[in-house]
């Protein structure tokens, strides 16, 4: 992630906002980039209400929400390191379309926000953070509100597609900088997986099962060979790992890494690009418990996706 140049931290005041204006912050440092501070307002919507139902003291006691805004900005995130040197910009509108047009016109490589917001989730995001991911266009990291510092541990998810390329390239990075352990994962669809105990099958046993993720291993090293130099400094684990679903084998390789950042593509080999997230996105996005990194979908190379690679752990 060295060649960011602009970086938006997303802000509404909660704890987990600091954490994202301490991680664009630190992330900043590495590329000598500049971060902006974002915070939507919410028009207020002017009425006339019945009297008999709103009594007159109740009236006119909203106060203006950008005025609010900047009363608490300066009290806010008093111990993020490098908050002085960021100014708070206030937009007024719709969330998440004045965050998509506030990226767009700073031309941000990154926007980082808050996982969730003043409501604390076990797992999974909040409604705006995924409505994000999904419009902006750009990296877009949801932290939790523990995960202020250097990351520990870091998964990144390979379906062979050029945008799981680019996301491998961007854990490498993190990993490299934080000292943090990467591992690359690929789900897979047994195909061993329905066969029925009573009917044993020499394709089940438990060596063609080890040469099968074996070779899967091999062709995730082939993939990655771009990566040399990247990954020379990071020292990734691979992991060949058999899910029907692709979304339960990253959780579940997650927990047993005790990763705390998983980096993944927002579509894989799907066609519909920036229409829509695609599937095992979405589900990670319901159900992790840790912070995430979401890259935006790449164009296809001249040369296309490698034959017969990443079907059960596309997006």
């Amino acid at each position: 992630m060295d060649s960011l140049t602009s970086i938006v931290a997303g802000i509404d005041f909660s704890p987990c906002s600091a954490t994202a204006l301490s991680q664009a912050l630190r992330i900043a440092a590495w590329n000598r980039s500049a971060v902006s501070a974002l915070h939507v307002a919410e028009p207020m919507v002017e009425f006339l209400p019945d009297p008999m139902i709103f009594p007159a003291p109740m009236l006119g006691v909203q106060a203006d929400p950008a005025e609010t805004a900047r009363n608490a900005w300066p009290g806010f995130a008093s111990g993020v390191t490098g908050k002085q040197t960021v100014s708070l910009e206030i937009a007024v509108g719709a969330p998440v379309l004045e965050t998509v047009r506030y990226v767009q016109e700073q031309k941000a490589d990154l926007l980082i926000l808050g996982a969730y917001g003043d409501v604390e989730k076990s797992a999974g995001v909040g409604i705006f953070a995924g409505s994000c991911v999904q419009r902006v266009g750009v990296r877009v990291m949801l932290v939790r509100k523990e995960h202020a510092g250097p990351f520990k541990s870091v998964l990144a998810c390979v379906d062979f597609s050029p945008t799981s390329l680019e996301s491998v390239e961007t854990a490498a990075r993190i990993a490299a900088q934080d000292g943090a352990a990467l591992h690359i994962i690929h789900v897979f669809r047994e195909p061993w997986s329905k066969m029925s105990p009573k009917a044993p099958d020499p394709l089940a046993s438990p060596e063609f099962q080890q040469k099968y993720r074996d070779a899967i291993v091999q062709h995730m090293r082939e993939f990655l060979t771009p990566l040399e130099h990247e990954l020379a400094f990071a020292k990734p684990v691979l992991h060949a790992v058999g899910n029907d679903a692709a979304s339960r084998g990253i959780l579940a390789a997650a927990s047993l890494e005790s990763c705390d950042l998983i980096v993944l593509g927002a579509t894989g080999r799907s066609a519909w690009k920036q229409v829509m997230l695609g599937s095992t996105v979405a589900r990670v996005l319901r159900e992790a418990p840790t912070s995430l990194l979401i890259v935006p979908r790449a164009e296809e190379s001249a040369g296309g996706t490698p034959a017969g690679a990443g079907e059960p752990g596309s997006n």
